[in-house]
């Protein structure tokens, strides 16, 4: 799975969760703007005729609390999702096995061989092997669920292309995009 793939297939799981996202939040609206009402009813009934600029007043300022408190939890579902998404991604990623996981790692190393002449990498646990197989010369092993630390052959620079790396360097990318879908479904409506 090569990067293009990792983000459309990010890009895919944030359109089919975005969905449901969007029936979560219409339907908490819906609660929110009926708990709203109700709240509004019992206040006009108490309320004196004497004091509507008052009461109009207190209306605006509950009414836009609620809008506020609707927005937060809105958005506060959709980071979550957004970091659902990307624990998913890491899960795929952890979980990429046999010629996947071996084309993965040729790929990374081909992106970093363009950038540093490489003396030797300090590899994942689970990917130390392969890329010996590779002709990969690996000088130890790396925390991390997969992927590799190329070293410089001038010893100082490195290039981290270990799997969660890549995950979080693409994030403020993905996360914009991922955002767009999601926001700009509610608004369309």
């Amino acid at each position: 799975m090569d990067i293009q793939e990792l983000a459309a297939s990010i890009i895919a799981d944030a359109r089919r969760e975005s969905a449901r996202i969007d029936a979560d939040a219409n339907e908490q609206a819906t609660r929110l703007e009926s708990e709203t009402e109700r709240i509004l009813r019992e206040r006009r009934e108490r309320m004196l005729t004497g004091a509507r600029r008052r009461r109009d007043a207190v209306v605006r300022c509950e009414t836009a609390k609620a809008e506020r408190a609707a927005r937060l939890a809105v958005a506060s579902c959709k980071l979550e999702l957004i970091d659902e998404v990307f624990a998913r991604a890491r899960d795929r990623l952890a979980a990429t096995r046999g010629g996947a996981r071996k084309a993965l790692l040729a790929r990374f190393f081909a992106t970093a061989r363009r950038s540093l002449a490489i003396a030797s990498v300090t590899a994942a646990r689970q990917d130390a092997a392969t890329l010996r197989r590779m002709g990969v010369r690996v000088r130890g092993t790396a925390a991390g669920i997969g992927g590799f630390i190329a070293h410089g052959t001038d010893g100082r620079v490195t290039i981290d292309l270990r799997f969660e790396t890549v995950l979080e360097q693409l994030r403020p990318t993905l996360t914009g995009e991922i955002a767009i879908i999601l926001f700009s479904r509610r608004r369309s409506r």
